[in-house]
């Protein structure tokens, strides 16, 4: 139950494993109850990183010469040689204590090295340059609760096995992420009774004793410890945990034969992970620096247009404001900003002194106006607290930073007035039809709905709402009246100027036709496609979208067969990883029904989204779903 229990509680802060319990059999002899924990592979790193590809790496001190633990003759556990230590130049160094799991960003073996320089060479710089090649924030978490649990198979005891090391090709950054939970939440003294900031006294522990030195960095480590604390060690809600696992596998642990262990040290067990929870939390609480008071925060949201959490456009400025509270004063309060779904935020200073945008100096409440950003753009924020306190304690809205978190999408400026729009696609290309180069590819035809030629120069076609400009028309591009211009969405812009830089997928995708100011003149979101078939408007230019027999080039109404099923479909979920809540947003001008599932098929919630609706879900405990609308599927992750 130990290691199941662990991920459950860490994975709100912390990528983390699935696990669960497993009756096995071997050559279908029952061999009782067992732990099922998932691999730590391309399908887990898909999970908590928008990109699987980047370079994975395991401590496991591959060279260790003594088997069964850390006996003479090899390098120790605790040495730190894998616990991203500076060990030169020579890649084969690095070779000996960590193991490429998987890679594809770079030269891997070249960038843990660098990640180690940075690391331990940076020197008084490291406070600026650590979060450029380091994922701080989940770094904090990931010692924090290997800390709090105790997990003494970890980083933090053996500084060079039981982790893992992720380069995300998005940001380049690297983070930590947990393997090997067995040996948490012991009740012995010598674990139980634990520093808050084990082995940050020893040299080689660098993500401990480096990072943990800093002061900005050490403050908000404790502020994540406390939210640990105040979350995963309520007592109340641990011990129900543990009462439904004994339910789900008391009799089978019982009726096992083959069993190492008694009944009674089943039940012992059970008693040692509750008294663990609570001893282990009041020997932190009491802890000098845990304890301090730390601020909080009365209110926080933004404000558009006057309203709190209202629509921002392109040419809106948002204002953020906050109230925090700290009995000793406030030194500083600060939003950091992220314009990317993933990377590094930025620090933006509020004030209470009635500048830029705060209203009434001296009130409590504190502001930034943001400046105005691109449509699309999703624009995810959080907001510091920092005391006035000897130590400058720090305090973070939400708690949960840097992976739950307020956000807002500025929303893409509709045309009035349809001028071209997207008239027909086929996203599944089997060859009937073939590009200037004979090559088979995806293509999108757009029409001129007037009776008068459009200069097409600056206008731009994509698949991400938030990349308006990902494939620009170039100097010239122009369409005649009531005509038609071909797009090829082959990923292959070195074969003309009407060769896109993204391609389409059969399964579903997004397309969406901006102008020159990026003004959305039109868009579909599509489900999963038919081989050689099209899909298209009928009537020409502005029905509804139909799959059917293509008429590229043409008007669609000259199709000999066509389906009348409705294929466009307006859903879009963001944020994707969610944590806790999640927002559906319905672009039909019709209400739809929108269903959620999990993996097995159990239906987990069923909306009515109204026509032009933006829906907020909430309390979807973590895990992999699927959003379904008709045919269509999305898949969703919430953590």
């Amino acid at each position: 139950m130990r290691e199941v229990l662990y991920y459950h509680l860490i994975r709100p802060h912390t990528p983390s494993a699935k696990a669960n319990f497993v009756k096995l059999y071997i050559n279908d002899q029952y061999w009782g109850v067992y732990l099922n924990v998932q691999q730590l592979n391309k399908d887990f790193l898909e999970e908590w990183y928008e990109s699987n590809d980047g370079n994975n790496f395991r401590a496991d001190i591959s060279t260790r010469s003594t088997p069964g633990g850390g006996g003479g003759g090899g390098p120790q556990w605790g040495d730190g040689t894998a616990a991203i230590n500076y060990l030169g130049s020579d890649t084969t160094q690095y070779q000996k204590y960590y193991t490429l799991k998987s890679g594809g960003y770079n030269n891997p073996w070249t960038e843990l090295i660098h990640a180690c320089d940075v690391l331990n060479n940076s020197g008084s710089a490291l406070e600026t340059t650590f979060p450029e090649v380091f994922d701080l924030d989940k770094i904090l978490w990931h010692l924090a609760c290997e800390i709090a649990f105790v997990d003494d198979d970890s980083y933090i005891y053996k500084g060079k096995m039981d982790y893992y090391l992720y380069q995300d090709p998005i940001t380049g950054r690297w983070t930590t992420y947990d393997y090997d939970a067995n040996s948490t939440m012991s009740n012995n003294a010598n674990r139980v009774n634990w520093s808050p900031f084990y082995n940050a006294t020893k040299a080689n522990y660098p993500l401990l004793n480096k990072v943990l030195a800093i002061p900005a960095f050490r403050q908000r480590f404790l502020a994540h410890m406390r939210t640990i604390l105040q979350t995963s060690f309520d007592f109340t809600y641990v011990s129900n945990l543990i009462d439904q696992y004994d339910a789900m596998i008391k009799n089978d642990v019982f009726a096992d034969t083959k069993k190492a262990t008694s009944n009674q040290d089943y039940l012992n067990a059970l008693n040692t992970l509750k008294s663990f929870i609570t001893n282990r939390k009041n020997f932190l609480m009491s802890n000098e620096e845990v304890k301090v008071a730390a601020p909080s925060f009365e209110e926080s949201n933004y404000i558009s247009l006057g309203l709190p959490w209202g629509k921002v456009t392109k040419d809106e400025q948002a204002l953020i404001t906050s109230k925090p509270l700290f009995v000793g004063g406030l030194s500083e309060v600060n939003v950091w900003i992220s314009t990317e779904f993933t990377g590094a935020f930025m620090k933006l200073a509020m004030n209470d002194a009635g500048q830029q945008g705060d209203v009434s100096a001296g009130d409590g409440i504190y502001s930034v106006l943001l400046p105005a950003y691109q449509s699309g753009t999703l624009v995810r924020f959080y907001i510091e607290a920092v005391g006035n306190d000897l130590a400058k304690s720090r305090a973070y809205d939400p708690a949960g930073t840097e992976h739950h978190l307020m956000f807002f999408r500025v929303e893409n400026e509709t045309s009035a007035t349809s001028t071209v729009v997207i008239n027909e696609f086929m996203a599944s290309n089997d060859g009937i039809i073939k590009d200037e180069f004979d090559e088979v590819e995806d293509w999108i035809e757009l029409f001129n709905l007037t009776n008068e030629e459009i200069d097409m120069t600056g206008y731009s076609i994509t698949d991400k709402s938030d990349n308006p400009l990902k494939y620009v028309f170039p100097e010239g591009t122009k369409i005649k009246a009531n005509d038609y211009l071909i797009v090829w969405a082959d990923e292959d812009g070195t074969q003309g100027p009407l060769h896109t830089n993204f391609k389409l997928s059969a399964g579903g995708e997004l397309i969406y036709l901006f102008d020159k100011n990026q003004v959305l003149l039109d868009s579909v979101t599509f489900g999963q496609q038919t081989p050689d078939k099209s899909s298209a408007r009928i009537p020409n230019g502005t029905g509804n979208w139909v799959i059917g027999d293509h008429t590229f080039s043409k008007n669609n109404e000259s199709t000999s067969s066509a389906s009348s099923a409705l294929i466009q479909n307006t859903l879009s979920i963001f944020p994707n990883p969610a944590s806790e809540s999640f927002f559906i947003e319905n672009n039909d001008k019709v209400d739809i029904d929108v269903t959620i599932f999990d993996p097995q098929g159990k239906m987990i919630s069923s909306k009515k989204l109204p026509a032009l609706s933006t829906t907020i879900i909430s309390d979807i405990p973590s895990g992999l779903y699927f959003v379904r609308h008709n045919s269509f599927t999305r898949k969703l992750v919430v953590y």
